[in-house]
This record gives structure tokens, sequence and C-alpha cells, in this order.
């Protein structure tokens, strides 16, 4: 599974890079600290799965959900948030899951896998 991160403090981007890149089957193909560089990304990286900052700096992430559901091969959406009242808005704009960032690495390992699909070697 290629893997696009989109957040925006650099600590927590390099520990979603090493979490991620630990995993059997991930492998992060892209980092981006704003909506512009995430959508970027999107345009040039053929990616299975964006982790994706609700609150990244930069255009509304909802046009960077718009924008990823229009390609060809459209790549799935967690949203990582930093209240439970961010997961409905997410949803609603196009998310295909949510996380919040203080979630335990198990359940972004579980929201991730919910994501994928049968064939593929699950995570962890």
């Amino acid at each position: 599974m290629k893997v696009l991160l989109a957040v925006e403090s650099s600590d927590l981007r390099l520990a979603l890079d090493l979490f991620l890149r630990e995993q059997p089957g991930a492998l992060v193909v892209g980092t981006a600290c704003t909506a512009e560089g995430a959508m970027a990304l999107l345009r040039t990286v053929q990616v299975d799965l964006v982790v994706l900052q609700w609150s990244l700096p930069g255009l509304p992430v909802t046009e960077l959900l718009a924008e990823g559901h229009t390609l060809c091969q459209r790549p799935h959406f967690l949203i990582l948030g930093t209240r439970a009242a961010d997961e409905r808005p997410a949803i609603v704009a196009g998310a295909d899951t949510f996380a919040l960032l203080g979630d335990s690495p198990q359940k972004l390992l579980n929201a991730i896998e919910s994501l994928m699909p049968p064939a593929e070697i699950p995570l962890g």
C-alpha cells in the first residue's frame, strides 16, 4: 500500500513515517506539510492511501478531498482530527475513515486495515 502523509507537524510526520515503514505492505511515497503540497503530490504520485490532517494549513482540506475523488485511481483518505467532533464533517467531505491524533498506534492500524482490499496482507 503506497501512502502519502499530509501532516503539518514535522515531528508527527516523522513518527508516522517511521511507524508505517515498520508495517509489512506499507510504503510511504511522499510527505507534505500543507494542503497545496499534498495536492501537488496527489497529482503526480499514485497512492493508495492519504493520511491527512483535518486542520492542515493552506487551502481547505475539503478541496483536497474533492480533488482526490476525481483521480482515475482514487486513493483512500484517512483523516486525522484533533477532536471527535471533526469526524462527521470529514466523512461528509469524502473521508473514508477517521482517527484522532491521540489515538493509539493499534487504532491507527485498525483504521488503515479497514481500507485495505481483502487480498492485501494485513499490516501489523
